[in-house]
C-alpha cells in the first residue's frame, strides 16, 4: 500500500499529465523510468517517447475537439451530469475547494477540469500526511473522510468512462492511453484503500 507521500506524488504527476502539455509535462515524463510503477502497478510499461508538439496536437484532439467533439473531455460533469455539461456537480465541487479556502477564479479550466480535481486530492492528501507527521489541529481521520467523500462522489466515477474513451480513440494516441492506463490504476487502488475511510 503507498504511504500519504507516495500517494501524493501520484496525485501530482497525474494532474501534470493530464493539464496542457508544456516544458513541464515533459520533464515529468522523462524522470519516469522503465520500472518506476512496476513495484506498485505490475505490467505498467515506461511512458512512450513523444516529442511535445505530439502530445500538444494529441491533448487538442482529444480533450479539446481539435477537429470537432472532443473523444475524451476531461471534466467531470460531462460524465455525472445528465445533461453532459456544467451543473449541480461543477458547482459542489467549486464549493467544496472553497470550503478549504482554495480558488480556481484564475484558472481558464471550470473547477471539474480532471488537473483541478488531481490537485485538489492532493491538498487533501497533504493535510493528511502532515497531520500524521505533525499532530496538527486537524486529525488525519478528518483529512481522510474529506478524500474518501470527494473521491468516492465526485471523481472516481467518472474515471472509468473518461481513459475508455481515451482508449476507444483512434488513431492510437500512445501516450494518452498509457497515462490513462495509470490513471485507472491508481484511481482502482485509491478505491479499495477509501473504502475503509
Amino acid at each position: 500500500m503507498l504511504d500519504p507521500g507516495e500517494r501524493k506524488m501520484l496525485y501530482a504527476f497525474l494532474s501534470v499529465l493530464f493539464r496542457h502539455p508544456d516544458e513541464q509535462t515533459m520533464a515529468a515524463v522523462e524522470g519516469v523510468g522503465p520500472d518506476t510503477f512496476t513495484t506498485v502497478f505490475p505490467g505498467l510499461a515506461a511512458p512512450p517517447i513523444v516529442s511535445l508538439a505530439e502530445l500538444q496536437d494529441d491533448y487538442r484532439h482529444l480533450f479539446l475537439g481539435a477537429s470537432g467533439k472532443p473523444p475524451a473531455p476531461p471534466y467531470g460533469s460531462v460524465y455525472l451530469e445528465k445533461s453532459g455539461s456544467e451543473g449541480h456537480s461543477t458547482r459542489i465541487v467549486a464549493n467544496l475547494y472553497a470550503s478549504a479556502g482554495l480558488g480556481t477564479e484564475e484558472s481558464p479550466e471550470p473547477p471539474d477540469y480532471l488537473a483541478t480535481e488531481l490537485e485538489f486530492l492532493y491538498y487533501l492528501t497533504e493535510g493528511e500526511e502532515q497531520s500524521r507527521e505533525e499532530r496538527v489541529a486537524v486529525p488525519s481521520h478528518r483529512w481522510l473522510a474529506s478524500q474518501a467523500d470527494f473521491f468516492h462522489n465526485f471523481f472516481a466515477p467518472w474515471i472509468d468512462p473518461f481513459c475508455a474513451r481515451i482508449e476507444a480513440d483512434q488513431p492510437a494516441r500512445p501516450f494518452y492511453r498509457w497515462a490513462a492506463e495509470l490513471l485507472r490504476r491508481f484511481v482502482e487502488a485509491e478505491s479499495q484503500r477509501l473504502k475503509i475511510c
